[in-house]
């Protein structure tokens, strides 16, 4: 806890202050964990097309090198087959999008009133609208998001072009072969 509570050392004076995963919806006790250390937290869930969320993650574990399915269809079959006890044990494709029992215990842990529940569609179709209703929700002035530059895209993925090429770059052997030759 200490070391977590490191993190927001310099984070005084702020009107709010946050953290986010889309792990925290997954992990089954992270709600209760939460409210343990912050009863009054005020909760954003932002909900994202299943089949989209699964087939952009898939996409971000094959650009770092996490995933060596070349297509999302042998990602999918690969994932049925891991141990899903945990986050790192398996990508959770599909499971990480079977939101009912996940937005189920913030609200039965939190209460209605301190769980907001956006759709990530609207990020792109109206920014500042979500980012107002945000703002109300944790107790800011919405005007402040009034002057942020929300025309960009950040932290999107897309298949590599050459996925087979690019999975070769990036392995194991090539990375040590890199190395002695910049050394």
């Amino acid at each position: 806890m200490e070391e977590y509570q490191q993190l927001y050392r310099r984070a005084r004076g702020f009107a709010a202050i946050g953290d986010l995963s889309p792990i925290y919806l997954w992990e089954e006790n992270a709600a209760k964990r939460i409210y343990k250390v912050s009863p009054t937290a005020k909760i954003i869930i932002m909900l994202r097309d299943p089949v989209v969320r699964a087939h952009s993650y898939y996409l971000m574990h094959l650009r770092i090198g996490g995933e060596s399915a070349l297509s999302f269809k042998e990602a999918l079959r690969r994932d049925s087959t891991r141990n899903k006890s945990s986050w790192f044990t398996s990508w959770q494709y599909v499971e990480a999008g079977l939101y009912s029992a996940q937005v189920r215990r913030y609200l039965d842990v939190f209460g209605r009133d301190q769980v907001l529940i956006r759709l990530f569609d609207d990020l792109a179709k109206d920014p500042e609208r979500l980012f107002a209703g945000i703002a109300r929700h944790i107790g800011v002035d919405p005007t402040l998001f009034g002057g942020a530059d929300l025309s960009e895209a950040y932290n999107t993925f897309k298949a590599p072009r050459f996925a087979l090429a690019y999975r070769i770059a990036r392995s194991a052997p090539v990375k040590k072969l890199r190395q002695k030759v910049a050394a």
